[in-house]
């Protein structure tokens, strides 16, 4: 009997660590759970890992952290895609799983769909259009003709902005500069105006001077030198779930 009660009390104590030891980890597993990212991949709104479609999708946040600036840039982020760029039509020829379409022209057919906020943008010289405020981006490979048409043959590329908040009021402000007098300029505000209406503006600005010098001729487009801006504004009424957007 000596014997028994301490065993049997080592084994109790054992238990209860054990047990201890479980709760800590369900609780740290909850902690790091995933968060959960809704797409619309499909024209609806669906879970991420639900969504029966190989895509990829980034935040702005994500989109700031690895420095992207336009739909070029997403070349060395996403699994199976290729960007180029023609100098000859300033434009980008997008490709993926080795299919890609090199007449960028009016009479070519893009084999990767380039869409903002739902809307087809038939001109791949838009994807150079500089990314801002954006709600996530999505991009689609394999075929998509059944939700997207037939100008994407192996893929489609979705940006989405971000819609107004009606909840709180939101701004922020950003400057950067850099080699060649480099200077990007961008600021967002978003306004609720009553319980069922907000309204949100958002612009970036950035130059920067050649890094080449030498002859320079103002006919002719010069990749090496940036100017350009983006500006963008949207209206939400809560009351009819509609929304209105505006970017140039």
């Amino acid at each position: 009997m000596t014997i028994k009660k301490p065993l049997a009390l080592a084994i109790a104590m054992t238990n209860v660590a054990m047990a201890s030891a479980w709760a800590q980890e369900t609780e740290t597993q909850e902690d790091w759970a995933l968060e959960e990212v809704v797409v619309t991949a499909t024209k609806r709104e669906t879970n991420l890992m639900e969504t029966p479609v190989a895509i990829s999708a980034f935040t702005q946040e994500e989109l700031d952290r690895q420095n992207i600036k336009n739909v070029r840039d997403l070349g060395n982020t996403i699994p199976n895609v290729d960007i180029a760029f023609e100098a000859s039509q300033s434009a980008p020829v997008i490709s993926m799983r080795g299919v890609r379409s090199t007449n960028t022209t009016e009479f070519g057919d893009p084999a990767v769909g380039l869409h903002f906020d739902g809307i087809y943008s038939s001109r791949p010289q838009s994807a150079m259009t500089m990314m801002f405020d954006s709600e996530r981006i999505e991009a689609m490979r394999g075929p998509q003709g059944t939700l997207y048409g037939r100008n994407s043959t192996v893929g489609a590329i979705n940006v989405i902005s971000k819609r107004p908040n009606i909840d709180e009021f939101e701004g922020s402000f950003g400057l950067e500069a850099g080699r060649w007098n480099q200077q990007l300029l961008k600021g967002v505000i978003n306004l609720p105006v009553t319980d069922t209406f907000a309204l949100r503006a958002s612009f970036v600005n950035e130059t920067r001077d050649s890094y080449l010098t030498g002859y320079y001729d103002a006919n002719q487009y010069d990749n090496r030198y940036i100017n350009a801006e983006s500006l963008g504004a949207s209206v939400l009424t809560r009351r009819t779930n509609s929304s209105v957007m505006l970017r140039t």
